[in-house]
């Protein structure tokens, strides 16, 4: 119980770190060097507590902040609050092996920031290079790792000049169609599955609050749980009870045709906005909601689609 109370008040005070260095910069630069002692009390090598999954919150924090602090600390400080860069993403990983010898932990963390870096990549380099880090550091989950370097294959198709206007869809009206013939203009897609409750009620609520402020830009929510459409169309019935039980707009939303294994694989791009030009080409990659610069780019993208 101890340790668990010490794991609890390290999660919120690096918290407490984390949004007070990025929203109050006056602020964070006024907290004692004192405050930070909580730290000596970590033990990310204690087998006891391994399995909390407050600590694994706690770590995932420490390297977040540690991240920020060594690029503040750094001669460039323009993006050190982007942790899917490849520089946030190197030094997380870095720091990860010299914390803890806890492989389960390693391999759970080194997973996801091989996801990060694979799939928010803006080019096939950054990918490789997540990769062949984790592949040096000793992450030797075959499994783990032959599916982040499947990722790094689908995550070709989504990079900035690939043309997506092919991709197979069918409406709420159970009809078939290509995206290129639903696009009549610049558009913000959303990638969201029926199972993540919590995530597409929020961010649905954010697509309706940017529809209204950008009415130059269209706004469309693509579901990818696997479907065998053509053996059993019924199969996107609980898909089509979701839009009505929320009131989704079901002109505004479409659900993926696709194999069972790239929708597992699509999995992870949930919550991920891509940004089309009318005919289908991507002009911003996979990004996400919260990401620091999601209301720049998608303010750039409204100019230029004027």
């Amino acid at each position: 119980m101890k340790k668990a109370i010490t794991i609890n008040d390290g999660y919120l005070k690096e918290n407490y770190i984390y949004l007070t260095s990025k929203f109050y910069p006056e602020k964070f630069k006024k907290i004692p060097q004192s405050f930070y002692d909580f730290r000596s009390r970590y033990d990310f090598n204690d087998l006891e507590t391994q399995d909390f999954y407050i600590n694994l919150r706690l770590l995932n924090n420490y390297l977040k902040n540690a991240s920020i602090r060594e690029c503040l600390d750094g001669t460039n400080t323009n993006d050190c609050f982007n942790l899917y860069s490849s520089a946030s993403i190197r030094t997380r990983a870095i720091l990860l092996d010299s914390l803890t010898q806890i492989i389960p932990i390693k391999h759970m963390l080194y997973n996801r920031l091989g996801k990060q870096g694979t799939i928010l990549a803006n080019d096939t380099i950054v990918a490789t290079k997540t990769i062949a880090l984790l592949d040096s550091l000793g992450y030797k989950d075959s499994l783990g790792l032959l599916e982040i370097k499947t990722l790094a294959a689908v995550q070709r198709i989504f990079l900035p000049g690939q043309n997506v206007a092919n991709i197979a869809v069918v409406n709420a009206d159970m009809q078939q169609k290509n995206l290129k013939n639903i696009l009549d203009k610049p558009t913000v897609i959303h990638s969201w599955r029926t199972d993540s409750y919590g995530h597409h009620r929020e961010s649905h609520k954010k697509l309706e609050m940017l529809q209204s402020k950008y009415p130059n830009i269209d706004f469309i929510g693509i579901t990818t749980e696997y479907v065998d459409f053509e053996k059993n169309p019924q199969g996107i019935g609980t898909w089509i009870n979701t839009l009505k039980t929320y009131n989704y707009d079901p002109n505004k939303e479409f659900h993926i045709i696709t194999s069972p294994s790239l929708s597992d694989l699509l999995r992870n791009y949930k919550n991920k906005v891509l940004f089309l030009n009318k005919e289908g080409v991507i002009e911003i990659g996979a990004t996400l909601f919260q990401s620091d610069d999601f209301d720049e780019k998608i303010e750039k993208f409204s100019k230029k689609s004027k």
